[in-house]
């Protein structure tokens, strides 16, 4: 027996060792194991309601917020309304401005009422406004004037002479004014006229720069008035008769 220790001392301590350290591990499983106490089921139920904790639910609404909860979801959804569209503003229609030199020289195309008739000498007629029956102004102003002839009226035509040249003029021309119509006759200025307001005095004299301003008188027919035109005859010693119109519209 010696002598097997004596060969085997070393093998027996490597036994002995190992040994020691399985039971060492064995015992430390064994104290972990009896260390943890079961957990009755109240502590268990604990355990997981701690871990998981519920979410609190909120708290049921009142009657008065049902009431406005169903309201709110009974309103209806306004429909949105679109912007209205822009309007296009229309172009205005191009209108040429006219060559008044054009007008007047014909009895289909005559000056227009407000426009200058301009001629060489620098007399310069304009007819200013045109009162179609007269009657009534005539009368007032002169009461001993005579009614003008069954079917006819008086007709006042306002004219204004200005004298645009460099030397003095004789204004006398606008007796000579005439009017004619669908009748195709003329009506000579003051015919049957006696006395009228603001009667146009053709003895006067105008001087460059100077103007004067008023009244003459025809009798017409009075199916006449709405084609009358005025006009006025020119001789010339070159040309001939020629001939100037007026508007009266």
């Amino acid at each position: 027996m010696s002598d097997f220790l004596r060969d085997n001392w070393k093998n027996i301590i490597a036994l002995l060792f190992i040994a020691f350290i399985v039971w060492r591990g064995f015992a430390g499983c064994l104290n972990i194991l009896s260390s943890r106490a079961e957990l009755s089921p109240s502590e268990h139920t604990a355990t997981i309601i701690a871990n998981n904790p519920t979410p609190s639910l909120p708290a049921a609404p009142s009657g008065a917020e049902r009431v406005a909860t169903i309201l709110a979801q009974r309103e209806p959804t306004p429909i949105p309304t679109s912007a209205p569209r822009p309007t296009s503003t229309p172009r205005p229609k191009y209108t040429p401005t006219p060559d008044w030199r054009k007008y007047g020289s014909s009895r289909n195309q005559p000056m227009p009422i407000g426009r200058p008739m301009e001629f060489t000498d620098g007399t310069t007629i304009i007819v200013e406004s045109i009162t179609e029956n007269a009657n009534q102004i005539i009368k007032r102003y002169d009461a001993w004037t005579e009614p003008p002839p069954s079917g006819h009226q008086f007709l006042l035509v306002n004219v204004k002479v200005v004298n645009n040249g460099n030397e003095p003029i004789d204004i006398h021309t606008v007796s000579q004014l005439s009017l004619v119509g669908k009748s195709n006759v003329s009506y000579d200025t003051w015919n049957d006229c006696w006395t009228f307001p603001n009667e146009f005095d053709t003895s006067r004299t105008l001087f460059p720069d100077g103007s004067l301003t008023g009244n003459i008188c025809f009798t017409v027919k009075s199916s006449d008035v709405d084609s009358l035109v005025m006009f006025l005859e020119i001789q010339s010693l070159l040309s001939g008769n020629e001939f100037v119109y007026w508007a009266l519209k």
